[in-house]
């Protein structure tokens, strides 16, 4: 296990420290040398000097900011953790520092999941036709997100539906779409697409297959 905890006396010359936490005699301190240690010191009222009582090692600077941020914070308690330290040992503050430890080490890992998640749904774009009392609208909109970033509203549902019978069968490309339209704007993507959606329909008429019509398209299945 990386992380060490043990119950020593600090030599009677220390590196410098910086102080994180204290009340009373107690502190932590982490050493300037040593970013990887933090000490639990104790002051000496009759020599003016500081010895350590506790001196844990964490080999990821995460764990130990974890734990100090928990005793500036008081979830650690100090004051009651120093007194139980000297009177019976270092085990009552390991065992806390070790589920501080553990819990922060969880929070961590569910934020990476989480924005490992997000990355992923990024990626994953989906098509929507909606009616609405404004009009008939197609949507591009990530998974991650709750807003589409583009979209196009007609008066009529037969217009709408004429480019999304082309549109639909694009969906290996939505994700350039989107990098085009936040380049170039809405409006630049809207009309690429219609045009097209037009470069289709004209070659799918040419060799007959065209469905006639307001929506040319509507048999197509995108070879």
């Amino acid at each position: 296990m990386q992380d060490r905890a043990s119950f020593v006396r600090a030599p009677d010359t220390q590196a410098a420290s910086v102080l994180h936490n204290a009340i009373g005699r107690f502190s932590i301190e982490v050493d300037v040398a040593y970013p990887h240690i933090i000490c639990l010191m104790v002051a000496d009222a009759n020599s003016g000097g500081t010895s350590s009582i506790w001196v844990r090692h964490f080999g990821d600077l995460a764990d130990r900011d974890a734990v100090l941020e928990r005793f500036q914070a008081g979830a650690l308690d100090l004051l009651f953790l120093a007194h139980v330290t000297m009177i019976f040992g270092p085990a009552a503050i390991t065992d806390a520092t070790d589920r501080a430890v553990k819990a922060a080490r969880k929070i961590r890992d569910a934020r990476a999941e989480a924005e490992e998640n997000r990355q992923r749904d990024h990626k994953v774009i989906n098509l929507y036709a909606l009616d609405t009392k404004r009009g008939h609208k197609l949507e591009l909109q990530r998974k991650s997100d709750g807003h589409a970033e583009w979209s196009v509203r007609y008066d009529r549902a037969s217009e709408r539906d004429r480019l999304c019978d082309w549109l639909r069968w694009q969906k290996e490309r939505f994700g350039a779409f989107l990098d085009h339209a936040a380049e170039h704007g809405a409006e630049a993507l809207t009309r690429m697409l219609i045009d097209e959606m037009f470069e289709t329909e004209s070659r799918i008429k040419k060799v007959g297959r065209g469905a006639g019509g307001m929506r040319p398209l509507r048999m197509w299945r995108g070879d």
